[in-house]
C-alpha cells in the first residue's frame, strides 16, 4: 500500500490542506493588478499555494508567468531566467509564442523533445550578443515583458519565487533599481515570494531601498493545528490505513505545522506502520526517519558557519529563551560575550534560521532542525 503523501510541490490537483481563504486572498490580488511580498519561513507551502492562485487564474484565461530565482549569479542571469518563465508559459499556444519570440529579442529559445517532461519537452535559451552588460539585457528584456504585457488581452500574473537571491549581487541596489523603474509600469500583478524573510522584507520596508513601499505584504501563517490533523487523518483512511486523532496531532505538533514536514513525516509513518493502523510507535519511528533524511542538509548548514554561530543555534535548540543576553544564559550554554552573540544573531536571522516569535521567545525557526540539533548536543 503506497503512501498518499508526498515530498515535492503538490500538484494543483493534488490533496491540498486548508489555504482557502489565502487562495481567495491572492486570486483577488492578482485580478486587482496588486503587487503583493508573501513571505513565510521554508517548507510552508508557499510555492504550491501560488501554483494553485496561478492554476486558477489560468483557468480563467490569465497568462500565468512563474520564475524562479534560486541560483541566479549576474545580472544577465536575471534576465534570462525572466525570459526562459514566458517563453515556457507560451510555448503550447503557437500565437504567443511567435509574439515572444518577437518581443524579448536578447534570447533565442529552443524547444527539445524530453520522453522524462512532464510537458514533453524541455526548454533551453541562447542569449544574443553575450558582450553586451548585463544590466543592458536586463533592461531590454523588461522593456520587452513592458510590452508583451500591454499587448495582452488578457490579465497577466507574475510570479518571482526565491526573489530574495538577487541580494546576493554586487550589483543588487542598480538591479532592484531597474526592476522597480520597469514594474511599476506594468499593468499586471507581480507576486515576490521568498523564504529569508530578513533580506526580502528588507528589500520592501528600508526607505532607502528601490522597492520600498511598492507591495503588500502578505505573511504565510502556519496551517491551522486541528484542520490540518483533520486532513492528515482523512488522507491516511482514503489510502486504507487508519490515523487516530492524537497521532495526527503529534505529526503537526512535532514539525510545528509545517506543511512540506508534515507531508514527509506523515509518509514515513504511514510507510513504516504495521497493518492498517499508524500508531504512536509509527509516527515515532516516522520522526527519527525525518531526521535522518534532513540530517545531511543540516551538517553542511553548520559547516559553513561560525562555531559561534553554531553554539547560539544549539542554545536555542535545547533552551529556547526571552533572556538571550542575560548573564546566566550566556555563561550556561558558554556563548562569550553580548557582542559576539549580538553578532551571530544577526546573521542567523539574515539566513531565517532563528526568530523571536509572537511571544518574544527566540528560537530556531525550523523545527526538524531544532531536533536534529537536540539529537545531535542535547
Amino acid at each position: 500500500m503506497s503512501s498518499p503523501f508526498k515530498f515535492q510541490v503538490l500538484a494543483a490537483d493534488a490533496p491540498f490542506c486548508n489555504r482557502v481563504k489565502e487562495q481567495q486572498e491572492l486570486k483577488s490580488y492578482a485580478l486587482a493588478k496588486t503587487n503583493v511580498v508573501i513571505f513565510s519561513p521554508r517548507r510552508y507551502g508557499k510555492t504550491s499555494l501560488v501554483d494553485r492562485v496561478q492554476n486558477s487564474l489560468a483557468e480563467e484565461g490569465a497568462i500565468t508567468i512563474y520564475a524562479d530565482f534560486y541560483g541566479v549569479s549576474s545580472i544577465a542571469d536575471v534576465a534570462a531566467f525572466l525570459a526562459k518563465a514566458v517563453f515556457k508559459v507560451t510555448s503550447k499556444n503557437d500565437s504567443l509564442f511567435n509574439r515572444a519570440m518577437r518581443t524579448f529579442k536578447s534570447f533565442r529559445p529552443s524547444l527539445v523533445a524530453r520522453p522524462d517532461e512532464k510537458s514533453g519537452f524541455s526548454l533551453s535559451l541562447q542569449v544574443l550578443h553575450e558582450s553586451r552588460p548585463g544590466l543592458d539585457i536586463l533592461e531590454e528584456t523588461l522593456d520587452a515583458l513592458g510590452t508583451f504585457i500591454a499587448e495582452s488581452d488578457q490579465l497577466v500574473h507574475i510570479v518571482l519565487d526565491e526573489f530574495q537571491e538577487i541580494t546576493k549581487l554586487s550589483e543588487v541596489l542598480q538591479v532592484e533599481g531597474v526592476m522597480r523603474q520597469h514594474i511599476q509600469r506594468h499593468d499586471a500583478s507581480y507576486f515576490f515570494v521568498g523564504s529569508r524573510r530578513s533580506l526580502l522584507l528588507s528589500m520592501f520596508n528600508e526607505r532607502q531601498r528601490p522597492f520600498y513601499q511598492s507591495a503588500l505584504n502578505y505573511e504565510l501563517a502556519p496551517l491551522p493545528r486541528e484542520e490540518f490533523a483533520a486532513f492528515i487523518e482523512q488522507i491516511c483512511a482514503s489510502a486504507g490505513k487508519l490515523c487516530d486523532r492524537a497521532n495526527a496531532e503529534l505529526i503537526v505538533d512535532t514539525v510545528n505545522c509545517y506543511p512540506l514536514y508534515a507531508q514527509k513525516l506523515a509518509f514515513f509513518s504511514f510507510n513504516t506502520a504495521e497493518g492498517e493502523v499508524v500508531d504512536q510507535v509509527a509516527v515515532e519511528m516516522g520522526i527519527q526517519m525525518l531526521i535522518k533524511e534532513r540530517g545531511r542538509n543540516f551538517e553542511e548548514t553548520l559547516a559553513e558557519i561560525p562555531v559561534k554561530q553554531v553554539a547560539l543555534l544549539r542554545a536555542l535548540a535545547i533552551d529556547p529563551t526571552t533572556s538571550l543576553y542575560s548573564q546566566e544564559y550566556m555563561k550556561r550554554h558558554d556563548l562569550g560575550s553580548q557582542g559576539a552573540i549580538q553578532n551571530s544573531v544577526k546573521k542567523l536571522v539574515t539566513m531565517d534560521l532563528i526568530e523571536k516569535d509572537a511571544k518574544e521567545i527566540w528560537r530556531v525557526v525550523d523545527p526538524v532542525l531544532a531536533l536534529w540539533l537536540r539529537n545531535q548536543f542535547g
